[in-house]
């Protein structure tokens, strides 16, 4: 019988397996991938926010916090990309004022560096900043990294720590047993005493084949253009518009492989599967995207891509042992600012939680 079996090998299934190989324990990645991190963690916009957005009071805030100062090592620990190019918040009406007074008031409070920029100011840094432009918020310690290979990593070194896989595996029941658990997947079945359902989109069902429900998700797709290295030009840094209801908005952002990521979008969606980009989607990425960036040199398009995002209904992170059955441990909704605070929710969910109900040595 396993220590524990991780269900998921996105960024958090990977970086918790990683740190589990830390201790003398037999551990087991299940995922119906081919590999590490394909899923929702590669199909995002890959930025280490800074950590000046999540609301007050939340484990988003907590998590993203600890990640974003933590990330430069930890991405030199994993052998993994990672570059910190700095961001501007573009505000472009009135009322947005208030929103970066907000922001601001954040990051004095979690000790993270900002700076309030004239437009003038600005343009002399980004001169491809829409006429509109009011203000900007600089953040500097926001950075970019590829978070599948960042999971692709943490899997390798895991597996030189004796960490097992299963790749191109399903799961299909769980039944509680004796001393822990019995996994069937569509290829083999394994006992464990213990399960960590990092299973992204698919968690709430992983958690059905165990107990009632204790949280629900709501998934979002997002679009994206992708931009080949001819477009590098056009922004050195990551641009926001001021976040609205629905969250950030769309982006530009330059990526660690020398193109840029232009989008998402936020369309609500009834089932994982439907993730694919739609004309409509690149749409209204071409007609918001005049907010934050005055040109963008679509000639230059190479890709499109989508991705769903899952978000938790109650807009925060679930990271607690299952209410209702022991050793079950809950990962799941992790959407923004999920890519910044894997590290921190790894490190602490491992060494803080699982050490102590799992009397890890």
């Amino acid at each position: 019988m396993r220590d524990v079996i991780i269900i998921g090998a996105g960024i958090i299934g990977s970086t918790v397996a990683y740190e589990l190989s830390k201790y003398n324990t037999e551990v087991l990645v299940i995922d119906r991938e081919r590999e590490a991190g394909l899923a929702v963690t590669g199909h995002n916009s890959a930025i280490v926010h800074n950590g000046s957005d999540p609301q007050e009071n939340t484990l988003k805030a907590k998590y993203n916090v600890l990640g974003s100062k933590m990330y430069e090592q930890y991405a030199k620990e994993l052998q993994t990309p990672y570059k910190q190019i700095g961001a501007f918040i573009v505000a472009t009406y009135p009322e947005d004022s208030v929103h970066i007074d907000e922001l601001v008031l954040n990051a004095k409070n979690r000790d993270v560096f900002v700076e309030r920029l004239t437009k003038e100011e600005a343009l002399k840094l980004e001169p491809n900043l829409p006429d509109e432009t009011i203000e900007v918020l600089n953040m500097p310690t926001t950075a970019i990294v590829d978070p599948t290979h960042l999971s692709q990593q943490a899997i390798a070194f895991a597996k030189e720590n004796g960490v097992k896989t299963a790749f191109n595996e399903e799961v299909v029941s769980i039944e509680k047993i004796v001393g822990g658990f019995e996994v069937s997947t569509n290829k083999n079945t394994y006992k464990t005493k213990a399960i960590v359902n990092a299973a992204g989109l698919y968690a709430p069902m992983i958690e059905k084949m165990v107990s009632e429900p204790t949280f629900s998700l709501v998934m979002h797709r997002g679009d994206y253009i992708i931009l080949g290295k001819e477009a590098m030009s056009m922004s050195s840094r990551v641009l926001y518009p001021v976040p609205g209801p629905k969250g950030k908005g769309v982006l530009v952002v330059p990526t660690v492989h020398d193109t840029v990521l232009v989008g998402p979008t936020a369309i609500e969606v009834d089932s994982p599967e439907k993730d694919d980009w739609t004309e409509e989607g690149i749409a209204e990425i071409k007609e918001k995207m005049p907010s934050i960036i005055k040109h963008v040199p679509y000639e230059y398009e190479i890709d499109r891509i989508a991705g769903i995002r899952p978000k938790e209904a109650k807009n925060d992170f679930i990271i607690e042992e299952n209410k209702h059955v022991k050793n079950f441990f809950n990962l799941a909704g992790i959407d923004s600012p999920g890519i910044a605070s894997a590290p921190a929710i790894a490190v602490d969910f491992v060494h803080r939680i699982l050490k102590e109900k799992l009397n890890l040595s």
